[in-house]
């Protein structure tokens, strides 16, 4: 079995990386250049290679191709939609028996699931957790700023609905998989790769307001509850 791999940020993208890196050359979430049209971003350099999307049904524009290429080598043709251009995509590393990839912006789009892609691995974090990691200076709290800041119910439902996507695609596939950051090393047996490394006991300090910790909890807690067994 081929597998395919995907994250929500704050949940340990960095250590899988390092991990897969291992065995495999892994292309790491080229599809972060496609952005939901409601989404925030903040642009880094002078060239705009990202591109705002209202579904994958799109076509790739020029610059998005080339930053694509640059991350993967892969080519996407303009005459094909995202989506079609990706099945190809996911073609061609099948094609690779030492080439993988980690996705994650594709999950919000429902990319995995309308293809009944197999092999799909997601790696998820208990959200509370992955939020306080994920909206650290160092990786994307100019996100949460853009949104109003880090205690604002805004940032918390943005990313309930990040975490939310990639579970639900789980749910949807009926050979997905799901490995827990925090019980990394048993649930990632099947890949038969060593996780043991992985500091899955270090939580991130939490300094949300109970009222932002409850709306977060509220908001994914049908999908959290099918994984996770408990909260706390």
């Amino acid at each position: 079995m081929k597998y395919f791999f995907v994250t929500v940020g704050g949940s340990g993208s960095t250590y899988l990386l390092k991990c897969l890196g291992k065995k495999y050359k892994v292309d790491s979430k080229p599809d972060t250049y496609f952005i939901r049209h409601d989404e925030p971003f903040t642009q880094r350099g002078k060239k705009m290679l990202h591109q705002r999307l209202l579904s994958f049904d799109e076509k790739p524009k020029a610059l998005t191709c080339t930053a694509f290429y640059d991350r993967t080598g892969y080519k996407l043709l303009r005459n094909l939609s995202i989506d079609e251009n990706l099945v190809n995509y996911l073609k061609h590393l099948r094609s690779k028996p030492k080439k993988t990839a980690i996705f994650n912006a594709a999950a919000k789009f429902g990319f995995f699931s309308r293809n009944n892609t197999s092999g799909f691995v997601a790696l998820i974090r208990h959200p509370l957790y992955a939020y306080t990691s994920y909206t650290k200076k160092e990786r994307h709290l100019n996100l949460a700023q853009d949104l109003g800041g880090v205690d604002t119910f805004k940032a918390i439902d943005y990313y309930a609905r990040s975490w939310n996507a990639v579970v639900s695609e789980c749910l949807r596939l009926p050979d997905a998989k799901v490995i827990r950051y925090e019980f990394a090393d048993k649930d990632a047996k099947f890949l038969k790769m060593d996780f043991s490394g992985w500091k899955t006991n270090n939580r991130s300090v939490v300094k949300l307001k109970k009222s932002l910790q409850d709306r977060l909890r509220y908001a994914v807690w049908d999908k959290f509850s099918l994984v996770y067994n408990k909260w706390d």
